[in-house]
C-alpha cells in the first residue's frame, strides 16, 4: 500500500452526524406516512354527503314550518267555528299550544347543526353523527306525542258520544262530526309510524357507517 494512499480515505465520521442523519430519516418517514392517503376514507365523497345532509335538513325545517302554519290556521278556525268544526273546542286550543310548542321545541334542537362551513374531515364526520342523533330524538319525541295526541282525540270522541242526557240522534250527529277527524288522526299516525320505522332502520345503518368512518380519521 503507497503511503500516499492515507491522503485520499474519507475523513471519520463522529456519532454526532450518525444521530442527526437517523433523526432525518426518522422525521422524512414521518411525513411520507401522515401524508398517505387513509383507506377507506373518500374526503371528497364526505364532504358531498356533509352537503346534501344540509339541503336536507333545511328542506326538512321549511317543510316543517308551512305545515306549522296550515296546522295552525286550520285549529284557529276551527276554534273560532266551533258548530262548523269537526274538532271540539278545547282539543283546537289544546292543538295550537302542542304544535307551536313542538315546533319551536324540533328548530332550538336543529338550528345549530345547519351550517358545516370550514370543518375538518374530523369536525364534519362528528357533524354527521349529531344530526343523525337529533334526527332519532327528534322522531322518537315525535312519534310519541302523535299517539298521546290520538288518544286524546278518541278520548275527547268518546266522552261527547257517551253522554248520558245524549239522545239518540245527537250521538248519531256527533258519530258524524267526529268520524272524519278520527280517520284522519288514524291514518296520518300509522303511515307516520311506518315510515318513521323505515328511516329509523336506513339512520341505524348510516350511523354505524359514521362511526367506523370515524375510527378510521381517528387512526390516521
Amino acid at each position: 500500500m503507497s503511503p500516499f494512499d492515507n491522503d485520499h480515505r474519507d475523513p471519520p465520521r463522529d456519532a454526532a452526524d450518525d444521530h442527526h442523519d437517523a433523526a432525518a430519516d426518522w422525521a422524512a418517514l414521518g411525513e411520507d406516512w401522515r401524508e398517505q392517503q387513509v383507506a377507506g376514507v373518500d374526503l371528497d365523497a364526505l364532504r358531498d354527503e356533509v352537503s346534501r345532509s344540509r339541503r336536507r335538513l333545511r328542506r326538512a325545517m321549511l317543510m316543517e314550518l308551512g305545515w306549522t302554519v296550515i296546522a295552525i290556521a286550520l285549529c284557529a278556525w276551527s276554534f273560532l267555528h266551533p258548530t262548523k268544526a269537526a274538532i271540539p273546542t278545547p282539543l283546537s286550543a289544546g292543538l295550537i299550544v302542542f304544535v307551536v310548542a313542538f315546533q319551536g321545541w324540533s328548530l332550538w334542537i336543529r338550528c345549530r347543526q345547519v351550517s358545516d362551513s370550514g370543518l375538518t374531515a374530523s369536525a364534519q364526520v362528528e357533524l354527521e353523527i349529531a344530526r343523525a342523533d337529533t334526527w332519532t330524538r327528534y322522531r322518537r319525541v315525535s312519534a310519541w306525542l302523535s299517539t298521546v295526541m290520538l288518544l286524546g282525540v278518541v278520548a275527547m270522541a268518546w266522552w261527547d258520544l257517551a253522554t248520558p242526557e245524549a239522545d239518540a240522534r245527537q250521538q248519531m250527529v256527533e258519530l258524524h262530526r267526529h268520524a272524519g277527524a278520527l280517520t284522519s288522526a288514524v291514518i296520518m299516525v300509522v303511515g307516520y309510524a311506518g315510515w318513521a320505522c323505515w328511516r329509523a332502520y336506513r339512520n341505524r345503518a348510516r350511523l354505524q357507517r359514521l362511526h367506523r368512518l370515524r375510527a378510521e380519521l381517528a387512526d390516521e
